[in-house]
């Protein structure tokens, strides 16, 4: 059994998701995608511009609907992560336009020299849409060659 660390009880959790049903319903969220707001506007949201008013009803069904889990595969067809219940996985997003800076909690552009480094041990994935990361290697080459991976943002 994995420990449980809980900051929130069930009605602190209850009350910050009824908050942001309200918030949606009521402020909404900016969306420019046109096929996505004419799919929410199908199932009753309202559109104006590029805000979308979601009614709380359509969030719930929603969640209800989302399955359990999924079941994450590596290109070997083996099992990697079963998302489910109280899984967690570390891994690396390496190409996000924005970093928040560890030494001054500061949000800033990523930059070339830039580097963090996660022990291979802990790593489950990683992605990279288009920075040069030698995502073509498996991760157990990687650990094996250094027992931590570089990453280079």
């Amino acid at each position: 059994m994995k420990p449980t660390f809980r900051l929130l009880t069930d009605k602190q959790q209850s009350s910050i998701a009824v908050a942001a049903f309200e918030l949606v319903e009521r402020v909404g969220v900016k969306l420019t995608e046109s096929e996505a707001q004419a799919l929410l506007h199908g199932a009753g949201a309202r559109v104006e511009g590029d805000r979308v008013y979601i009614p709380a009803h359509l969030v719930e069904e929603a969640i209800q609907s989302a399955p359990r889990g999924i079941s994450i595969y590596a290109r070997n067809s083996e099992l990697a992560m079963q998302l489910e219940g109280r899984n967690y996985y570390y891994g690396a997003h390496t190409d996000a336009p924005d970093v928040l800076d560890p030494f001054t909690h500061e949000r800033r552009p990523c930059q070339r020299r830039m580097s963090a480094v996660m022990p291979c041990s802990l790593m489950r994935f990683l992605t990279s849409a288009i920075r040069p990361l030698p995502v073509w290697l498996p991760i157990a080459l990687l650990r094996s060659l250094t027992g931590s991976l570089w990453l280079n943002a």
